[in-house]
């Protein structure tokens, strides 16, 4: 009986908040900025994996890396729904550039989106997008972190399978 309340509380506040039904069509993942790995073997030294991200330590120069992600719906062609990078740069002069892939299964690039940090807000989400994918296809996350930069999290909404 207690679960059976419990369901029935769920329901009324996510209907109450306008969160039942079509809001809820997108499939959300949030990854640690932690997952992404060093793109130049020769600058991974540089960057740390800590539990809030990845930590570019280098005081003078920025380094690129690649952040995974998980694809659940493998057949959708319309790209991602919206992708956030939640970043934070040391220094207001400094520059943050996150780019997203879309690629078909064998690696061939599909399309891009780019997205910069930059100015006196030095934690900002970045937002991405890509509109084609391919069946069985892949997206990945690349970022250029400033130096003293670091990248806490990302968010991938995907378009649900369609019935």
């Amino acid at each position: 009986m207690f679960s059976v309340k419990r369901t029935m509380v769920a329901s009324v506040v996510l209907a109450s908040l306008g969160l039942a039904g079509n809001a809820m069509a997108d499939d959300s993942k949030v990854m640690s900025g932690n997952m992404c790995q060093p793109y130049f073997g020769s600058t991974a030294g540089d960057l740390q994996s800590q539990a809030d991200g990845i930590y570019n330590s280098n005081a003078t120069s920025s380094r690129w890396v690649s952040c995974p992600i998980a694809r659940d719906n493998l057949t959708n062609l319309d790209g991602t729904a919206r992708v956030y990078v939640r970043t934070r740069r040391f220094d207001a002069a400094t520059t943050m550039s996150c780019n997203l892939h879309s690629r078909q299964s064998d690696g061939t690039f599909i399309e891009s989106d780019n997205a910069v940090a930059s100015g006196a807000v030095l934690f900002q989400s970045l937002f991405l997008d890509v509109n084609s994918s391919a069946s069985y296809g892949f997206y990945n996350i690349y970022c250029l972190i400033p130096p003293r930069g670091r990248i806490h999290s990302y968010r991938v909404d995907e378009f649900l399978p369609t019935e």
